[in-house]
């Protein structure tokens, strides 16, 4: 074989770096800003509904029905209540379960609930989840 005076000569690639256009340089702020809301939405509904909430109330003991009188957020009274027990804390900090002992009958006690907002089907209550006899 006889060169044909062809030689290889080594190739060149140039490597350009990436750059976004114009719509994509915008739409990137945006997704984010969209993003961002987005997670401070679910954050502030998540938190509306975290569970439990600890609520004053003003509760009055029957023989077998405790009803408590709570004020809300926006200054409205409503009433919750249970039969039988529930937990409880007494003025030691120990936690119990049944009939609170603070709350005795025929007394407006003054105490401070754990409430929950329960949605079911077609129905909602507030539950009454704990009492809290240190007051």
């Amino acid at each position: 074989m006889t060169d044909m005076g062809m030689r290889s000569s080594p190739s060149v690639t140039r490597v350009t770096p990436w750059q976004a256009s114009g719509f994509v340089s915008l739409l990137v702020p945006i997704v984010l800003l969209v993003l961002v809301g987005a997670i401070t939405v679910a954050y502030w509904a998540g938190q509306a509904n975290a569970g439990p909430r600890e609520e004053e109330a003003s509760c009055d003991a029957g023989a077998k029905r405790v009803t408590c009188t709570v004020e809300g957020d926006d200054s409205e009274k409503y009433s919750v209540g249970w039969q039988g027990g529930v937990d409880w804390i007494n003025p030691s900090g120990d936690r119990r379960e049944g009939r609170p002992a603070c709350l005795r009958r025929g007394e407006d006690i003054d105490v401070v609930i754990g409430i929950v907002d329960v949605e079911h089907e077609a129905a909602s209550w507030t539950e009454v989840m704990w009492v809290d006899c240190r007051r």
